[in-house]
């Protein structure tokens, strides 16, 4: 324990969910909670707060709330403030869910939980105004980060284990929210709904997981941004900006160590060149360091020395991609037995000019 609360790490990262927590807050408010409340502000409406000596919802009071969730989410993502920022995202979103429980949702409840550890936290010690004004961190704790980790395997736990039950593992759940879509299918493709909904409950029991393991993240990576463009695409926009939260954490669990990876490349070679000039504006955490060399033929024209593993050729760049935070999502996918013959053409198009002339190292 005592290690866990003096570890530091890299800002970055964090910084980056910092923005994603923003920008998902400012979505839900304005494009799914300002409906709902506005809804349940209405007279025509049952009321139902928290305790009854909450006052009730009103037009004003929820645009009141409104600007305060939007101010907030702004400055968060932008990192002014951020801390306080945070807080008052968790805050006021937590008090629009009191103040009626009919506007409890899973995504704004995410949501809270989020902005509230970073709040716990340093948000704005990277790519803020913050740390314009007060000037950035190289480090930061690691306990907040780790909370912010725990959180989306709870998530993903708690998923696993609700659906553990007849009414899902039967697809009765599953049928009678795409019935309208499949229109008088849902008798025939019963066999294929339950099949889903069982590897539904297996993927999110192994993403619980598999997101802290190195090896079994190459395929939690890709298996939950495929499950995270599914859920939205099958129940519904709305859930989008809860995808978004839970996707944008996933960047926390790599190792991104400053300078870890020493990426030797051929000067000789346009295409290499052009790749690694490229791949710098890829590179938002300073992972790789890149050292130009006249490399002589036959030595692949790219290598890839780190301190867990070294590759060479399609298999540096594979790397290289999983240690972008642009990329790391799909970048495991490449390795597959039918993605690796692809991408090997890919990367022969692009060294095909050979190494005709030196081209000078990309700045």
């Amino acid at each position: 324990m005592k290690a866990l609360l003096i570890r530091e790490t890299d800002p970055r990262p964090l910084a980056l969910v910092r923005i994603v927590v923003g920008l998902s807050g400012i979505a839900l408010a304005v494009f799914v909670e300002r409906r709902a409340l506005n809804r349940l502000s209405s007279e025509d409406v049952l009321h139902l707060p928290a305790a009854s000596w909450l006052p009730a919802l009103t037009p004003t009071l929820v645009d009141v709330l409104l600007v305060l969730w939007i101010a907030f989410a702004i400055a968060l993502t932008i990192g002014l403030y951020a801390r306080i920022a945070a807080a008052g995202v968790a805050i006021v979103a937590a008090a629009a869910m009191t103040l009626d429980l009919q506007a409890f949702s899973n995504h704004v409840t995410l949501l809270v939980a989020l902005s509230a550890l970073l709040a716990l936290g340093n948000p704005s010690a990277a790519w803020s105004i913050d740390a314009r004004r007060k000037g950035g961190e190289m480090r930061i704790p690691y306990w907040p980060v780790f909370l912010i980790k725990v959180q989306i395997s709870t998530v993903y736990a708690y998923a696993a284990l609700s659906k553990i039950n007849d009414s899902f593992l039967s697809a009765e759940v599953l049928a009678s929210r795409w019935e309208p879509g499949l229109g008088g299918l849902t008798d025939t493709l019963q066999p294929v709904l339950i099949a889903i909904a069982i590897a539904t409950v297996l993927a999110e029991g192994f993403l619980a997981v598999g997101l802290w393991n190195e090896r079994l993240r190459r395929v939690a990576l890709p298996l939950g941004l495929g499950l995270h463009v599914v859920i939205p695409a099958t129940l519904g926009a709305p859930l989008i900006p809860f995808s978004t939260l839970m996707l944008g954490a996933y960047v926390l669990f790599p190792d991104w160590r400053h300078g870890s990876q020493c990426v030797v490349w051929d000067s000789g070679s346009p295409g290499i060149a052009s790749f690694v000039r490229a791949f710098r504006r890829l590179d938002w955490f300073g992972v790789h360091e890149f050292e130009p060399s006249a490399l002589a033929q036959p030595e692949p024209p790219i290598r890839l020395n780190g301190p867990d593993r070294s590759a060479e050729g399609y298999d540096a760049v594979r790397i290289m991609l999983e240690r972008s935070p642009v990329t790391f999502l799909v970048a495991p996918v490449l390795g597959s037995p039918l993605a690796a013959p692809l991408g090997k053409r890919a990367y022969q198009r692009l060294i095909r000019n050979g190494r005709c002339g030196a081209a000078p190292a990309p700045t």
